[in-house]
């Protein structure tokens, strides 16, 4: 398992680091698939609730709305679920007519799961059933798979048995302290993924622990908010990056909202930050 799953991270990161643009339609047409179970949703939570349910510390998620209809949109939740979506755990499952999805991986145990927000059946083979609480688990291999609750959950077995033990249950996620939008796409990295990546100037002084990215449109302008939990003396200030922009503060976040008719401008702005540092004289 663990050399397919290396692999995948491997290319998450390198889309924290780039956006690469690909135009080719979204294929979500998911085999292997050999049984006819009917759905019976025993608890259902909304997107975002589940999403800020995730057991433990997830180091990346993403979130993909497909109800979004907008061409920028599109190809940019094209860009990166043909990426996120591509694994092996889709040779037993056969999902359609999802509204959304989010996934999140565990970099501890080289475990993740997907949640799938869906009315419709899921087709799924396994080769036994397990009961976790009052869920009826079909597990294939290493994997396991939930649809009586929506959204419902695809993934490694250890991470879909935990979160069915702590359905409903609130985690301290900092998703929840992020600006209520609808949003059509996010991406969020926390730990020591966002520590190696996000230095200051270059050096070996760490900025965050948590970086989030996330775009929602709203009426004809597209918003993109950027939210960092910083773990040095930085900040985000007033500029003139797009058409309209202010930061805010929630929580511990630290968050600037950026908003244009310019997607293409949207894409590449970054909000403006400022790092004080003292030096003590020896």
């Amino acid at each position: 398992m663990a050399k397919p799953l290396e692999r995948r991270s491997a290319k998450l990161l390198a889309f924290f680091l780039a956006l690469i643009m690909i135009g080719s339609a979204l294929a979500i047409a998911l085999r292997g698939a050999n049984t006819t179970p009917k759905r019976e949703v025993k608890f259902s939570m909304d997107d975002f609730s589940a999403i800020t349910s995730l057991p433990d510390s997830p180091s990346e998620i993403y979130y993909f709305n497909l109800k979004v209809n907008d061409t920028n949109l599109t190809s940019l939740i094209q860009a990166y679920a043909k990426v996120v979506l591509n694994d092996p755990v889709f040779r037993y499952v056969r999902i359609t007519g999802f509204d959304s999805v989010a996934f999140a991986y565990y970099p501890k145990t080289n475990s993740y799961v997907y949640l799938f927000n869906t009315s419709s059946k899921i087709f799924a083979s396994y080769d036994r059933k397990e009961n976790v609480k009052d869920f009826v688990v079909k597990v294939k291999d290493f994997y396991a798979i939930c649809d009586q609750i929506n959204p419902a959950l695809i993934g490694t077995s250890d991470v879909v048995f935990d979160y069915l033990q702590n359905v409903g249950k609130e985690n301290e996620s900092l998703l929840k302290y992020l600006p209520k939008k609808n949003y059509a796409f996010f991406r969020a990295f926390q730990g020591e993924i966002v520590k190696q990546l996000i230095r200051l100037n270059n050096s070996n002084i760490t900025v965050a622990d948590f970086y989030f990215e996330g775009y929602a449109l709203n009426g004809s302008k597209y918003e993109k908010v950027v939210a960092m939990n910083f773990t040095s003396n930085t900040f985000f200030v007033e500029g003139n990056v797009t058409e309209e922009y202010y930061v805010l503060e929630n929580g511990t976040l630290s968050i600037a909202v950026m908003v244009d008719t310019n997607f293409t401008k949207l894409l590449e702005a970054q909000p403006e930050m400022r790092s004080v540092i003292i030096k003590m004289e020896e």
